[in-house]
């Protein structure tokens, strides 16, 4: 199933400190900063929101991806509008316990979404291979799909999500998107998505997502720690992103 870039699409991160950056305190930022899952963002509900970060997340061809090496350069790829999408943290392959590093340069202004814990299927991949109209709703192949997305996140445990210090994972929802057609471009990054083809299909996802509001110029980090079950195996994920507001 897929691929999910399993927070196990799922991910995780220490970012580096920028020495010419002036840290944020942690009384700046707290939970207040933290968009509600009840509530629409820049004219688009929340739970969309989702399906825009996946969309960003395929859409980025293997050579520009920040999830393949996790490098800051990579952070601008793909990047438009008033939200800025961070990457996940994925546990590939085997390993039991994965934490990621990262750091990114966020224009000001700019609200910032990134994935906890969260799963997506589309119909382009080897499980719907038996579907041949890839875009188009039935009720049984819908079915499919949403099994597909939200069995891999019941068994989610989420241990803390900080911002700058500040736990902020009480404020965190789970959430489901609708149906929406996503599109890989001709080189997708097959190491985070098992057989993933070019091309738009049907999607959707789930999971546990952190959307905050734009933060104050200067330096923050944001830090998670979670734990997938995916089938009967484990998977800890931890990560801290250094983000540098500028």
């Amino acid at each position: 199933m897929i691929k999910i870039a399993i927070g196990v699409s799922v991910l995780l991160i220490v970012f580096g400190l920028y020495s010419s950056a002036s840290t944020t305190n942690a009384s700046q930022v707290n939970g207040s900063n933290v968009v509600q899952s009840n509530s629409s963002a820049y004219g688009t509900p929340y739970s969309e929101w989702l399906g825009k970060w996946w969309s960003w997340w395929l859409s980025i061809p293997n050579d520009e991806h920040p999830g393949v090496d996790y490098n800051a350069e990579k952070c601008a790829a793909n990047q438009m509008g008033s939200v800025w999408m961070l990457p996940d943290v994925v546990a590939k392959g085997d390993a039991p316990y994965t934490k990621v590093d990262f750091s990114c340069k966020v224009p000001e202004g700019k609200a910032i979404l990134f994935p906890i814990s969260t799963g997506s299927c589309w119909l382009n991949t080897p499980e719907f291979d038996h579907v041949k109209d890839k875009v188009s709703a039935r009720p049984d192949i819908d079915a499919e799909l949403k099994k597909c997305a939200v069995e891999p996140q019941d068994k989610t445990d989420i241990f803390y999500v900080n911002v700058d210090g500040v736990d902020v994972k009480d404020q965190l929802a789970r959430v489901m998107t609708s149906f929406y057609n996503v599109t890989s471009p001709d080189e997708p990054v097959t190491d985070l998505f098992s057989g993933i083809k070019n091309g738009t299909s049907r999607a959707i996802a789930d999971g546990y997502f952190l959307f905050l509001q734009p933060l104050p110029p200067g330096e923050h980090l944001l830090e998670f720690s979670v734990e997938d079950d995916i089938s009967g195996n484990k998977y800890a994920r931890e990560g801290s992103y250094t983000v540098l507001v500028e």
